[in-house]
């Protein structure tokens, strides 16, 4: 799977998922923070984490910030691919905490965008948090077609549908019931498209 096709299956996981209709933009950016806090977690060393794991941790909590990312674009219309991040300077001004930090002001700067319904910063902002990721990936040795393959791996066959800003698993008891409002709603909008 090439670099672009990987960002095309996660929008097709996502919209099988009812993850890019069922839920806003600003849910997503909620689930973003949630992602990075997990590469935070790990970055600051989990106690009794090995270094392997931790490695490991860390790469996936930008797969997932980026998948989460992805659907966010694909939620205010933009395919993510398309949003190249700023070049990463060669020039290491910051240290890796400071790196980390800048990250999460970042996705509290994209938040902030979604909550305001500025979609235009929102792009903006998004190429931004594009550019901290990669910094911390370049900081780490990590190659983002790894970390977005390596996260979709994780994700591509959870089963299951985002319903009135909840996702549910298909093992729930309630997933079918979801599944059929989600049904009725869609054969409703089939019917009158206005």
């Amino acid at each position: 799977m090439g670099n672009n096709n990987i960002y095309a299956a996660i929008r097709e996981w996502a919209i099988a998922r009812n993850l890019i209709d069922g839920c806003t933009a600003k849910d997503q950016a909620l689930k973003l923070s949630s992602e990075f806090g997990e590469f935070a977690l790990a970055f600051m060393g989990k106690c009794g984490q090995d270094e392997d794991k931790r490695y490991i941790d860390m790469k996936d909590g930008i797969g997932d910030s980026i998948v989460v990312l992805t659907i966010i674009a694909a939620q205010i219309g933009v395919n993510i691919e398309t949003i190249s991040p700023n070049p990463p300077s060669d020039f290491k001004y910051l240290a890796a905490t400071y790196k980390v930090i800048g990250t999460q002001v970042a996705i509290g700067n994209l938040s902030d965008s979604l909550l305001k319904n500025n979609l235009i910063d929102a792009r903006v902002q998004i190429r931004t948090v594009l550019d901290c990721l990669q910094r911390l990936e370049n900081e780490f040795g990590f190659a983002r077609y790894e970390c977005v393959m390596a996260a979709y791996e994780e994700i591509k066959d959870r089963m299951g549908v985002m319903y009135n800003g909840t996702f549910i698993k298909s093992t729930d008891e309630n997933y079918a019931r979801a599944m059929a409002e989600i049904e009725a709603l869609d054969q409703q909008r089939a019917a009158n498209p206005d």
